[in-house]
Order: structure tokens, then C-alpha cells, then sequence
């Protein structure tokens, strides 16, 4: 169960991220959290922009994806996959929250840097390393 506002006695610190409703992903330690479209959100994307051009986007997502992935991993960061999640719940430590609905980013591939101590931050995954180095200061 994931701490709630009246309860301080809930060190948040050392628990491990948890899914809520099986549709939510809650987050409240330092991480990156990838999230990638499900199959009607792609449908929707095709429809709006056409097939050929959906594709060639997807592929430079997908590189985007890889070389984060890896620049994340070799720094160290723990890494969260929100696959086949609607919802994604950040928790900082003072207890404040925030729930980012997956479906309404403007990107259908993306990456989020989280310290509790702070807000969330939808990282550029071009200049990944740059958003890391400036977020985790």
C-alpha cells in the first residue's frame, strides 16, 4: 500500500516502486521511468499522421529509447518500464504527488527522470545525458 498524506511514520526512502489498480505505477525513489504507446494509441497515431510516416518517426524513438536506456544504465539509475500503464504517480518525500495520465503526452515514447526530493522531469532523450547531469545536481 502506497504511503498515504496523514501517515508519518512511512519512511518512502527505502520501498520499492509499486503498481496501484494494476493501471498505475507509483514511483517514490530516485529513478527513470520509460513509457512507450499501447496498440490504440498507436492505431490513433497512424490514423493521424499515416502509416510510412508513423514508422520512420517510431524508428528514431526507438534508437532514442536504446541510447537513454543505456546511458541511464551505465550511470547507475535505477529503470522503470510503464508498459501497459495508463497512469504513472510520483511521490516525493514531502508527501506531495503527482500523476501524469499517459494517453494525453503530446509523445508516445518518453522518458522521466524522478528524485523524490523534487518534480518529475519528461527528460529529452536526444540530450539525455545533459538532462541527467542537470536534473540529479
Amino acid at each position: 500500500m502506497p504511503p498515504t498524506t496523514n501517515d508519518s511514520s512511512v519512511n518512502v526512502k527505502n520501498q520499492e516502486p509499486k503498481v496501484e489498480n494494476s493501471d498505475t505505477l507509483i514511483i517514490y525513489k530516485k529513478a527513470a521511468v520509460f513509457f512507450s504507446p499501447d496498440t490504440m494509441q498507436i492505431a490513433k497515431r497512424k490514423m493521424e499522421i499515416g502509416e510510412d510516416n508513423f514508422y520512420a518517426g517510431a524508428d528514431d524513438y526507438l534508437n532514442y529509447l536504446q541510447t537513454s536506456h543505456d546511458f541511464l544504465d551505465s550511470v547507475k539509475l535505477l529503470i522503470l518500464d510503464a508498459k501497459d500503464k495508463k497512469y504513472l504517480k510520483f511521490i516525493r518525500y514531502d508527501k506531495s504527488q503527482s500523476i501524469i495520465k499517459l494517453d494525453t503526452l503530446k509523445e508516445l515514447w518518453g522518458v522521466y527522470l524522478f528524485d523524490p526530493r523534487e518534480k518529475e522531469k519528461l527528460a529529452a532523450m536526444t540530450t539525455i545525458d545533459e538532462d541527467y547531469k542537470d536534473y540529479f545536481k
